[in-house]
């Protein structure tokens, strides 16, 4: 192929969109995990999401984990806050009351930057700068993990973030006639396994 044809499938080749072949969508699996974890005047409590959906839009594929940072354009993350199960239907109430599940029935994060770094045994620490919208109000939250690739190829993500659900207009249920008093501090953790998707 001369460089002249070369050049012009080139051109041909962008303008019909197949530049767009090598851009891509990671989908969480199955076995993604998202809980929070809290205490309360009484005891401390765990409530986990029963199905955590979320994908992440790449420039191009990640083939090195340092190059997350610069390729991933978008990463988004929703739990459906009926689906959240703290192992006990009173706390579960509760825990929807406070969250407004009525008029949000969701919790969702997304990304506005991408932040990586060195981490250890081949790892590497990933931040997402975003904001996080829950029970009908929006507010920036950092994200820090560790990413891993897996045996299988699959990018896995594991980390956790505290923050004052009051930040967010959201009040500490309160039980038992005022005896079971939950504290506004909380800590989300989350073990998500990414693969390409179509």
């Amino acid at each position: 192929m001369s460089k002249t044809l070369g050049i012009a499938v080139a051109v041909v080749a962008l303008a019909t969109g197949a530049w767009t072949m090598v851009a891509g969508r990671m989908t969480l699996t199955a076995d993604s995990k998202v809980w929070v974890a809290g205490t309360s005047s009484v005891r401390s409590y765990t409530c986990k999401a029963v199905e955590v959906d979320g994908s992440v839009m790449t420039s191009a594929p990640i083939v090195k984990l340092e190059d997350a940072g610069s390729v991933v354009e978008a990463v988004t993350l929703t739990v459906e806050v009926d689906k959240m199960d703290c192992a006990n239907g009173t706390m579960n109430a509760h825990m929807k009351k406070a969250l407004k599940v009525q008029d949000h029935p969701t919790i969702e994060f997304q990304a506005k930057s991408v932040q990586t770094a060195a981490g250890p045994d081949g790892s590497v620490l990933l931040t997402l700068v975003g904001d996080l919208k829950m029970a009908g109000q929006t507010q920036p939250l950092a994200v820090e993990g560790t990413m891993v690739r897996g045996e299988d190829g699959a990018l896995r993500y594991r980390g956790q973030v505290g923050f004052d659900m009051t930040k967010w207009g959201v009040k500490p249920p309160s039980l038992m006639f005022g005896t079971m008093k939950v504290h506004a501090p909380v800590v989300v953790g989350f073990d998500v396994a990414l693969t390409e998707s179509g």
